[in-house]
């Protein structure tokens, strides 16, 4: 249909012919050498390094057609695989005074004890299995399960980008031998040179809460709370709803601990909880550096938007069951904050009616539906024997 169109553009019906139909392909040379390499790349980060992709190129009447050949061979497999972390990459200064608990640093400065701590929990549940296939997605996998697992003992800075891998494929049987580095921390003097620095764990020092913030009417800074409630290293600044949800529902949702190391599963946990509160919206976990004597500190901020408190939906279905019509109809509502802790109460009355006869004449004859429900949804467990600490882990 395309080539039907003429060569003058500016005409309707070679608009309509072009519009309606789809240009030809160009055959390209350079293209299919590229579409070799890239399947030869695809097969070799698979674990096939000897794969090889041949074109077979057929010509008949001025049309083309493209044959790929693949040729996988028998692919590398994982052979040893061991992480490496030197003693200078990361700082662990902090270890014995915020982490007692842990058997491995407790009572004890020794950094190579430390460190051998923490390359066996980087060790731990490792994607790279020996005698698997040597797989650069896996690879990738690796880094960011690794980059999340340092993460949770302060390390807020670090990114997969740290994480390398050296691979030997010298060995015979096509073995491949694995060693994860860690590098450290880059950072530029003054002098435009590279200075080498460990990794430093961040303490979070408070915690913020915006729990009545709209980022599209104003900044952060503009920002003027009608209440304020503080406890402990905690700050809940309310808005125009002024207290509309209990302090307490808010605290018992944060899991990030101010005078304590960051932990990126923390703020994962408080992000889902906020989440699930259903009276809030939009929900933000960002943290602010600062200086504190010398020592780089971490400001917590979490804002969100209420969610509309009420609502009420209307239903009207229609149904046809072996020909004979039925319509149906619901109502409900919907309270996000029953009792200014978030809970969510509903009560929804519904009814129908079907005709189970060719006519809607006789209405004994059919058949009629008359229901409701009501519900009441906490948003944490209700269960009163079991302590705080054991209801904020399920």
């Amino acid at each position: 249909i395309y080539d039907l169109s003429g060569h003058d553009s500016t005409k309707w019906i070679n608009k309509v012919l072009r519009s309606g139909g789809e240009p030809p392909v160009i055959y390209d040379s350079t293209m299919v050498a590229s579409t070799v390499n890239q399947l030869e790349t695809v097969l070799q980060n698979k674990g096939y390094l000897n794969a090889k992709v041949t074109p077979e190129i057929k010509l008949s009447k001025k049309k083309a057609k493209v044959i790929y050949n693949v040729q996988s061979n028998v692919p590398y497999t994982i052979g040893e695989y061991t992480i490496s972390i030197g003693d200078s990459i990361f700082d662990t200064s902090l270890f014995n005074q915020y982490l007692p608990n842990i058997k491995e640093t407790s009572h004890t400065t020794n950094k190579d004890t430390i460190t051998s701590y923490l390359a066996k929990q980087v060790k731990k549940e490792s994607l790279i299995k020996k005698g698997e296939n040597f797989d650069l997605n896996i690879l990738d996998l690796e880094r960011d399960r690794i980059t999340s697992t340092i993460r949770q003992f302060g390390y807020f800075a670090f990114n997969k980008e740290y994480i390398g891998f050296v691979a030997d494929t010298t060995a015979s049987n096509r073995k491949v031998d694995l060693v994860l580095q860690i590098y450290p921390a880059m950072q530029r003097s003054q002098d435009n040179e590279i200075i080498e620095n460990p990794h430093k764990q961040y303490i979070v020092d408070d915690v913020k809460m915006y729990v009545d913030y709209n980022p599209l009417l104003s900044s952060l800074k503009d920002f003027e709370p009608t209440e304020i409630y503080k406890k402990n290293d905690y700050t809940i600044c309310y808005g125009e709803r002024e207290q509309y949800i209990r302090p307490s529902v808010l605290l018992n949702s944060c899991y990030i601990r101010p005078k304590q190391l960051y932990s990126e599963k923390s703020t994962t946990f408080t992000y889902n909880t906020f989440s699930q509160l259903s009276i809030l919206t939009n929900v933000n976990i960002k943290y602010e550096e600062f200086l504190d004597n010398d020592t780089t500190k971490l400001r917590c901020v979490i804002t969100c938007i209420p969610q509309k408190k009420q609502g009420v939906s209307v239903e009207l279905e229609g149904t046809n069951s072996a020909s004979f019509l039925g319509v149906g109809t619901g109502i409900g509502y919907t309270h996000r904050n029953l009792l200014k802790g978030s809970e969510v109460f509903k009560i929804k009355a519904q009814g129908a009616y079907e005709a189970i006869t060719p006519s809607f004449s006789s209405f004994n004859d059919n058949y009629f539906e008359i229901g409701g429900d009501v519900s009441l949804t906490f948003p944490q467990f209700m269960i009163p024997f079991l302590s705080k600490g054991t209801r904020r882990k399920i």
